[in-house]
Formats: structure tokens, sequence, C-alpha cells
């Protein structure tokens, strides 16, 4: 009779610790409106600039992908912000929660791709997250890597 029910109870861990949640906003302040930015899902370091926010993560694990749209000068000045992410450190996004809509498909397999410019950010839960800028577009995608250490990883 034990045996089932620690089953039962090992299913029910499971399934809460994979709690996936996707969220829209059209605009970083519609994000901190929400919450999104005092949790830590949409991060701090995204500019007021910022539209088109789309945020997918998993409760249970910690690890996100996010999506965005900045115009030029901004997505800029943010690449130029943050510390670079060496091209062998990226590590894949497959895997990951998934947001609506378009991901180079470079970024589910770590494949550098000429177009990104690729740099590290700090995620939610004290993560470390992958960040591509994708050129002339204003898209930044951003993905928890575990790979990556707190610090390091920038020649």
């Amino acid at each position: 009779m034990r045996k089932p029910l620690a089953l039962l109870a090992a299913g029910a861990l499971l399934l809460t610790g994979c709690q996936k949640t996707r969220n829209s906003y059209p605009s970083r302040a519609e994000a901190e409106r929400s919450g999104a930015v005092q949790s830590g899902w949409v991060p701090a370091w995204i500019p007021a600039a910022a539209t088109a926010i789309e945020e997918a993560h998993d409760l249970g694990t910690g690890r996100q992908r996010l999506r965005l749209r900045l115009p030029g000068p901004e997505a800029d000045a943010l690449a130029t912000s943050l510390e670079r992410l060496r091209v062998w450190d990226i590590c894949p996004s497959k895997g990951l929660p998934r947001v609506d809509g378009e991901w180079p498909k470079e970024l589910e397999v770590a494949e550098p791709a000429w177009r990104l410019t690729y740099r590290r950010a700090p995620g939610a839960q004290g993560s470390i997250l992958a960040v591509a800028f994708e050129e002339g577009t204003g898209a930044v995608y951003a993905w928890t890597c575990p790979e990556l250490r707190s610090s390091g990883g920038a020649p």
C-alpha cells in the first residue's frame, strides 16, 4: 500500500514542479504594471523602450526564454552595457519553455550566426541569461543558460 502512495506523491511533486507560464506584454511599462519586472521574469535591465515582450518560464526549474523588440539606438546601448559572451560559451535554448512567434533555429542548437551578437545578463532566481541581438531588426532574444557561471564567460 505504501508503494502506490509514494508513486502518487512523486507524480504530484513532478507535476507541481513543471508549471510553465507564458506571458505577453506590449511594453515594458505593461510588464511593470503586471508585476513581471518585480518578480524578475522580465529582467530589470530591459529598457523602457522595449515592446512586444514575450516571456515564458518554468516555475519548477527557473529556466526561461524571452523575446522583445528595441529601437536600434536602444538595442545598441543595451548590447554595449552587457558583458560579452564568447560564441563557444553559448548554450542551446532547446527544451526551454517556448515563447510565441519566431525564435532563431541557431539558438535552439547553439550554432553561431553572423547576424547575431551575443551577451550575458542576470536573469530570474539568480540565473544567467544568454542574450542575442539580431542585427538590423531590433529583435532581442534571451534564454537561461545554466552552463554560464555568475562570473567569467567573456574574454
